[in-house]
This record gives C-alpha cells, structure tokens and sequence, in this order.
C-alpha cells in the first residue's frame, strides 16, 4: 500500500542548480534544497536488498510545489497515485478500489518527504556529509537525527548542478534508488489542482485522518 510513499518521499530532476567552481555535493543539495520551489520529473525506481540484488522495480512521474505538496503517480508496474495538499495525504490503489486519508503531517513524519516537500531547517534535522564525486556524480549523504525516520541513510548524486539519484537506505540494509530523468514537457508548477485528489466513485474510503 504505502510502496510509493516513502519514496517520497522523496525528488525531482531537471532543476538546475546555479553552478560555480564546481561545486560539492553538500553545496548543490543546500543550494536545490533552498531554490528549488516548483519541480516535476518522471523516475524509475528500484528496490535493492543488501547484496544489490533488485527485488522490485517501479516507475512514474512526480511533481512538488514546497512547501508541501506533492503528487506521485506510480504507472508500472502497477497504477498507484500519492497526493498531498500540505493539509491531507491520499493514497490510492486502482487495483484495490480503496483510498486511504491521512493528516499529511502525520503520514510524513521524519521521512525524505520533508526534504523534497518540506520547509524549516534541513541541518536541523540532517547530519549532512559531502562524499565527493563519484563516477559522473557529486553525492552527498543525510543521516537523519530523529530515530522516528523510515531511513538510517539518504544518498543524494547530482550531475551538472541537476538532481539525478536518490537513494533510501532502510535498517535491513534494503535500498531504495530512484533515477530521475527530465519530464517531456518541462513544466513544473502552475497547476495547484493536481495537489488536490477527489476519490472516484464507488472507490473504499479509509480515512485515518481523524
């Protein structure tokens, strides 16, 4: 039910980030992290256990407008949408014709979400360390401080000051890597509707929301 989620939570790719003297992973994470506003992106997304081996493998497109809101819709290998306003959170299944409702506060907690969705202090909540270039990517590592995260390790690479990869490490030694590739159209933001989610009719509505 909730494969799509902690994804996000999680980001977006195509969004330069101003870069000058080339600079580390550490600093183009601040610099996206304090810039970007506005992105969308398609992704490809696979789950790792510990040896590497891929034990799932997923895609779709995602989009965020900070702070906030964020809509992830999972096309392959099965239709999953993730939707949040900054007030609600839906998440909705097709294949079970259910949609469960949560206060996306609640529901996000100490995850990645607030990385790529949220405001405040990132350092305030992340041990950041800059792990150099590796291959064609600059990577930066976040240790979360709070011991309510989903993650003991989020590794960030960027290409040319672009978001690229994104990777969750869990406390089985599990990864989670998500690959983001420029969306066809360009766009990003502009239409605050598609943060917003009615659920069809005839769909199971759970709502956790209180």
């Amino acid at each position: 039910m909730m494969r799509a989620f902690f994804v996000i939570i999680a980001a977006a790719a195509g969004f330069a980030v101003a870069a000058q003297d080339s600079p580390s992973g550490a600093e183009q994470l601040r610099r996206f992290y304090a810039e970007v506003r506005d992105f969308h992106a398609r992704f490809e997304q696979a789950v790792l256990d510990e040896n590497l081996s891929r034990l799932e493998e997923s895609a779709g497109v995602v989009w965020i407008s900070r702070p906030g809101k964020f809509r992830w819709d999972y096309e392959q290998p099965a239709a999953q949408q993730v939707v949040s306003n900054g007030v609600k959170l839906w998440v909705y299944d097709p294949d079970l014709a259910q949609v469960t409702v949560r206060n996306s506060g609640d529901a996000v907690g100490e995850t990645p979400a607030f990385l790529l969705a949220g405001g405040g202090d990132l350092e305030a909540r992340y041990r950041v360390q800059d792990l150099g270039v590796q291959g064609a990517l600059a990577w930066v590592a976040l240790s979360p401080k709070s011991p309510r995260s989903n993650y003991r390790e989020i590794r960030i690479g960027f290409d040319a000051g672009e978001l690229r990869v994104l990777e969750l490490v869990d406390g089985l030694d599990q990864t989670t890597r998500m690959t983001f590739f420029a969306p066809a159209d360009g766009g990003a933001g502009g239409d605050d509707s598609r943060f917003e989610f009615t659920p069809p009719p005839g769909v199971d509505v759970l709502d956790e929301s209180g």
